[in-house]
């Protein structure tokens, strides 16, 4: 949330048309399925950054290895082989890239896995609107992610 209220006031100051178009993006979703936004209210952009969190035992988990890439501390010696470990097959990097390419609208954007995956568990409209504001709500939050430093260790 404090990384989303920095990026926030980062805006108001240099930006407060992105910050104007980010809020009418979330708006999409909070109009269209409020059952998923209810911890939104007068700052949407800091309230929405637990939105992906939330979401992940209700039918969210196709997300839950995008918040970031595990690896392991080998504190001890040794090999990630050495351990029962796997790398998560699509992580917060393809995400983004996802994500981003979305938003820009670049060619083959549709194909990306985020793309697909987001519009596939998008419930109530299945709108491409509504795609996107869950899609932000993901950027905003894997943005604070990447902020924490141990976010990425087991």
């Amino acid at each position: 949330m404090l990384v989303a209220r920095v990026a926030q006031n980062i805006l108001e100051k240099k930006s407060p048309e992105t910050l104007t178009q980010v809020e009418d993006i979330l708006s999409v979703l909070k109009k269209s399925d409020p059952s998923w936004t209810v911890k939104e209210g007068d700052h949407p952009m800091v309230e929405c950054t637990t939105f992906a969190d939330d979401i992940k035992y209700k039918g969210g988990g196709y997300q839950s290895g995008w918040h970031f890439i595990d690896t392991p501390f080998l504190d001890e010696g040794g090999k990630i082989s050495d351990y029962n470990f796997t790398l998560d097959a699509h992580n917060i990097t393809e995400a983004i890239d996802g994500i981003t390419s979305w938003f820009n609208r670049d060619a083959g954007y549709e194909n990306k896995y985020a793309y697909q995956q987001i519009m596939s568990h998008v419930y109530k409209t299945g709108s491409e609107e509504d795609g996107l504001s869950t899609a932000m709500r993901f950027l905003i939050h894997y943005t604070g992610d990447i902020h924490q430093p141990l976010h990425a260790t087991s």
